[in-house]
């Protein structure tokens, strides 16, 4: 049986264009059920959450994950500058903002929650490895 860290080291091989399908289309397949969940700010803040602490596992920015960020946001139809990006990651990458995004995985059914995996993996496969921090956060909200 293939480990946690055998996953994710398939994960890291995939080309960039591959890795940001899976995120795509993972955050496709979540949106709704985060906008059900939070109609006040329909789903953005958790989205961001699930993305900055999936960037901020490893205490590390790297442009890709970045750039994803923006792109994603981009997507829901919001537009950011690079600055603005980096001080939403900063300020959400925090222990409480973790926390937050444990509960909200163990609050969906089990293919929002696949999802959300499965998005966080993407993103911190981003960088072409995935360090102990990382995956221990992956397996947290496993």
């Amino acid at each position: 049986m293939a480990t946690l860290r055998d996953t994710m080291q398939k994960l890291v091989n995939l080309s960039e264009d591959a890795k940001l399908d899976i995120i795509l289309e993972n955050c496709q397949e979540l949106m709704p059920t985060l906008r059900k969940m939070d109609s006040k700010t329909h789903g953005l803040v958790f989205l961001a959450a699930i993305m900055s602490t999936a960037i901020t596992a490893d205490g590390k920015l790297h442009v890709n994950e970045a750039a994803i960020f923006r792109a994603i946001m981009k997507m829901v139809g919001v537009e950011m500058t690079d600055e603005e990006v980096v001080k939403m990651i900063v300020s959400m990458g925090k222990q409480g903002t973790y926390d937050a995004v444990k509960a909200l995985a163990n609050a969906l059914d089990t293919n929002k929650k696949a999802n959300l995996v499965m998005m966080v993996a993407g993103i911190c496969s981003l960088d072409d490895r995935v360090s102990p921090e990382e995956l221990s956060y992956i397996d947290d909200l496993i």
